[in-house]
């Protein structure tokens, strides 16, 4: 995985640093989806989306990651994977193996 956004933030919480990151990177909807997705472990938040049509589903895991610079400081790394899953079993043996 490759990181998508960095962002120094002053936050004296991880959850808030996080926030701070979200709401500064991203537009209207994504803020809402992260928001009310958002979990958050030790220094990790994870949001996971999933959409589904009729061909395939798709899950996107977020991860944002603090690492604290000092009791104010937070370092906030955002980054995704995606992770495609076909319905019809002969397309997804062909895409997958």
């Amino acid at each position: 995985m490759k990181i998508n956004h960095t962002s120094i933030v002053k936050a004296f919480t991880t959850e808030g640093a996080i926030l701070d990151l979200i709401n500064e990177t991203f537009s209207k909807v994504y803020i809402e989806i992260f928001i009310n997705g958002l979990v958050v472990d030790g220094e990790v938040g994870t949001v996971i989306e999933v959409e589904k049509d009729e061909r395939q589903t798709r899950t996107t895991t977020n991860y944002f990651i603090v690492t604290n610079i000092n009791s104010l400081l937070k370092r906030v790394e955002h980054c995704n994977e995606t992770v495609y899953k076909y319905n019809d079993p002969e397309l997804e043996k062909l895409m997958h193996g």
